[in-house]
């Protein structure tokens, strides 16, 4: 059995919108509108970062707080947005480590802290 079949949650990903109104002020939205023709919503696995990520990023000052694995390529960036069940998460980076397409590792937080 494997790990991205145990357990599963769904993702609604969303991207980044900037609008700036007359007065100047400049407004951050997400949506799924914004993604396009990218994917919205995919099935993945919620896991807590182990000790090699928490420090990796705690170097950067960054307390990441989820490791969200997928089956598929999410092709999401520090751009955008995931929620899964009632928790809203920000992108920290995407990797494909074994470049083989069968496994995508997205690190996240769940505050907008540090990310830009």
């Amino acid at each position: 059995m494997s790990l991205l079949t145990v357990n599963t949650k769904t993702a609604t990903i969303k991207r980044q919108t900037k609008t700036k109104a007359t007065d100047g002020n400049v407004t951050t939205t997400y949506t799924t509108a914004a993604r396009l023709t990218l994917p919205t919503s995919l099935e993945c696995r919620v896991m807590q970062p182990g000790a090699r990520e928490r420090l990796e990023y705690a170097q950067q000052d960054v307390e990441i707080s989820n490791v969200l694995l997928f089956k598929t390529d999410p092709q999401v960036d520090n751009k955008d947005q995931i929620t899964i069940d009632s928790d809203t998460m920000y992108v920290l980076s995407s990797v494909n480590p074994q470049r083989m397409s069968r496994l995508w590792i997205v690190t996240c937080v769940t505050s907008s802290r540090g990310v830009k």
